[in-house]
């Protein structure tokens, strides 16, 4: 792999060289040269030619050793001898064999760095300074020069400091000593502030813009800040377009403008998906948003899910705060019907929710308010109503490399919910419910750890709705089972006939390992273990199996054999699962 000294010398080159074509002599080297210098030289010699007369040959080894001293000088090799044994034996190929002397290389010996004006004092520049690569006594490496000119006017320009100028740029070798003296001087200029917005586009956003600005007038200039806007207007949900950019040639004194262009979404925003998955099937969900109802930026949204076992319509209010992504109110009203194993339930909720997250985290919070009316049968129980007011509070964490494929990623969820019927409840409640999962990556190798709690404490468990209480099984809890399958289980005194009642209890854990066998393909091997029980004495099903993901264009497709083994329900056997959809 080539080092980073390599790699910056590279780039120095196709910065600083012209492109050539590509000659018809292959290079060879003998001894112990660095592989980077050779590298380096052969970017030099790149675009040599074979001289016209086949047998001038001292010609090409004198253009050879010409362009040979830059190459070497570049790590810092002022001293050194090149011989050539050149083989023309073939036509078509020259072979020029070459060797290296490299002597000692030259040292710095002083480094004079200067930032005159007044940020002469500003800690903008101190941590690109204590950073750069040139030092006293370090061997001469001439891209760390061009990277230290760069990083200084890289932190002088994100900072505000809009005049800044070199003074002297310089690196004087005294080639009898092998000492270099690196000189870089700099006047910093002022530093500018933030102007007013100037905006253009759909004016009638004006409102919503300034919300989401992440600086005020006056406040010094940061490039930082303004990246952030410009993503927070991004990921809004409102434009189709935006450009942010300071403005520096219309600044009035040391204040520079910042111009905001955006362009409106459609009016209206409809959506239309589906997949597939061995749990429930065909799925097909359709959605419609009008992203835009007023100057204020509210939205409202509705959206339609249907499986065979599950079916729900809901419609959202939302309302932006500080930041329309992660600091908002939502107002939903919704109904999901559930005819699955041994539940039937129809659903009705209203829910009130109040968004947030803390700045640079990674973390999303809500805290909520829920008023629920369920009617439901479980197993061979008579129907029941049940009516509920939940306060509670979610948090969730994502983190990935952003890949369809993730390599690297943590995702964490929390709810807690609570009842009283005290406050518009039929029943005590408290139900808690946390699930973590991580992916690691390492070459080819990935792994993937899953674990999901939950408990529920209630003074009435037959009162509670299915929809509270715990299920497992299925292609993203335990496989080798069917969808919702594990749980406590009824039997019927005069039928006989057996009932799923779910659990007051959750506990689930999953480990995987796959393999990358190719772009497209990976083999995976798993073992899952978990249980949804009233007392944990019935034991946990464990699944296993292998599977192999097919990376589509779309996402991954995992297809899954698995084997299930449960001794409190008499479940289990093997099954087939397939999932489309992100890891995380």
């Amino acid at each position: 792999m080539m080092s980073r000294k390599g790699l910056l010398a590279v780039v120095f080159l196709l910065l600083f060289q012209p492109t050539c074509l590509a000659s018809k002599i292959e290079y060879q080297f003998e001894g112990n040269t660095p592989t980077d210098v050779i590298n380096n030289i052969r970017l030099y010699w790149q675009g040599v030619k074979r001289p016209a007369e086949d047998n001038d040959v001292a010609l090409l080894q004198a253009e050879l050793t010409e362009l040979a001293v830059p190459a070497l000088q570049a790590y810092g090799y002022y001293h050194s001898e090149l011989s050539f044994s050149v083989n023309t034996d073939n036509p078509d190929k020259w072979i020029v064999t070459t060797t290296v002397t490299l002597h000692d290389p030259v040292h710095i010996a002083a480094v004079d760095i200067v930032i005159d004006g007044p940020g002469n004092q500003d800690a903008v520049f101190q941590k690109p300074l204590a950073s750069l690569s040139l030092k006293q006594g370090a061997i001469l490496f001439h891209p760390d020069y061009e990277d230290a000119k760069r990083r200084l006017s890289n932190a002088a320009l994100s900072h505000g400091y809009f005049d800044f100028t070199w003074v002297k740029t310089e690196i004087s070798v005294a080639k009898e000593t092998r000492q270099a003296t690196i000189t870089l001087h700099a006047n910093s200029g002022k530093r500018h502030q933030f102007g007013e917005l100037m905006l253009s586009g759909d004016l009638e956003t004006s409102m919503l813009i300034h919300r989401l600005k992440t600086f005020e007038a006056g406040q010094p200039y940061i490039a930082s800040a303004v990246a952030k806007f410009h993503q927070r207007l991004s990921r809004s949900g409102y434009f189709e377009r935006t450009i942010v950019r300071p403005v520096v040639a219309q600044k009035v004194g040391q204040t520079v403008p910042i111009q905001v262009i955006a362009y409106l979404k459609p009016k209206d925003r409809y959506e239309l998906g589906g997949g597939f998955s061995s749990d429930v099937g065909p799925r097909l969900r359709a959605k419609w948003q009008r992203p835009w109802v007023n100057t204020r930026g509210h939205s409202i949204q509705s959206e339609l899910y249907i499986t065979e076992p599950e079916q729900s319509v809901a419609m959202g209010y939302k309302i932006p705060l500080r930041d329309t992504e992660s600091n908002y109110m939502s107002f939903k009203a919704g109904f999901q019907r559930t005819d699955d194993n041994d539940t039937l339930s129809d659903n009705y909720s209203l829910t009130f929710m109040r968004h947030w997250s803390d700045e640079g985290s990674n973390w999303q919070h809500a805290g909520f308010l829920r008023y629920e009316r369920e009617q439901f049968i479980q197993g061979d129980q008579p129907e029941q109503t049940s009516d509920l007011f939940i306060p509670g509070y979610s948090g969730s964490y994502l983190k990935s490399d952003g890949n369809l494929d993730v390599a690297y990623g943590n995702k964490h969820l929390v709810t807690a919910e609570f009842a009283s019927k005290d406050v518009a409840s039929d029943i005590n409640m408290v139900r808690i419910n946390a699930l973590t999962k991580w992916i690691r990556s390492y070459s080819d190798h990935r792994f993937t750890l899953r674990a999901e709690l939950g408990a529920i404490a209630t003074d009435d468990f037959d009162a509670i709705p299915p929809g509270l209480r715990f299920f497992t099984g299925g292609d993203q809890t335990v496989r080798g089972f069917d969808y919702k399958t594990l749980s406590p289980i009824e039997t019927n005194q005069r039928s006989g006939e057996r009932y799923l009642t779910g659990g007051q209890y959750l506990a689930v854990a999953s480990a995987e390992y796959s393999y990358r066998l190719s772009e497209s393909w990976r083999a995976n091997v798993f073992v899952d273990t978990g249980t949804a029980t009233n007392d944990f004495d019935e034991g946990f099903a464990v699944g296993y199996g292998v599977g192999a993901t097919w990376l589509s264009v779309i996402g991954p497709v995992r297809v899954y054999i698995a084997r299930g083994d449960s001794d409190f329900n008499g479940l289990g056997g093997t099954e087939i699962h397939v999932s489309l959809g992100p890891a995380l």
